[in-house]
């Protein structure tokens, strides 16, 4: 993703069932977030330009890529529009996989704060029951 104006923050969720793995990059007006593969879990990725979004979204370039395949996603001048709630902009299929881009309000996470980095042996259980986790 190319945003004018640059990045305020870029960070991707925590993922307390260690089923996906990404990697975040911020150079300037350039954000990359690389989901790593062989790994089948979702995870969300965020990106705060320093602007508005809202104005900043027109000028704004965002593609998906999985191997040599890249996706450009369209980007609609009647999406940019923020109500309060999670919006999908924009969705593509590249290489097999789904990507979406969402408008949403999000608390930025304070810089020295860490994640979830593992569980225990009741809550691992709990997580294999439901299939998020196996054995």
């Amino acid at each position: 993703m190319t945003v004018p104006g640059g990045i305020l923050a870029a960070w991707s969720a925590e993922d307390p069932t260690l089923m996906s793995k990404v990697t975040t990059m911020v150079e300037g007006d350039l954000v990359r977030h690389t989901w790593e593969g062989k790994m089948r879990g979702t995870r969300e990725a965020y990106v705060v330009p320093h602007d508005d979004p809202l104005e900043l979204l027109p000028a704004t370039t965002i593609e998906a890529r999985l191997g040599d395949a890249i996706k450009p996603f369209p980007l609609r001048a009647e999406a940019a529009e923020h109500t309060g709630r999670n919006k999908v902009l924009s969705r593509v299929r590249v290489g097999g996989r789904s990507v979406s881009l969402y408008m949403s309000v999000v608390p930025l996470p304070h810089e020295d704060s860490i994640g979830i980095a593992g569980y225990d042996d009741e809550v691992q259980a709990e997580l294999e029951a439901l299939g998020y986790l196996e054995h």
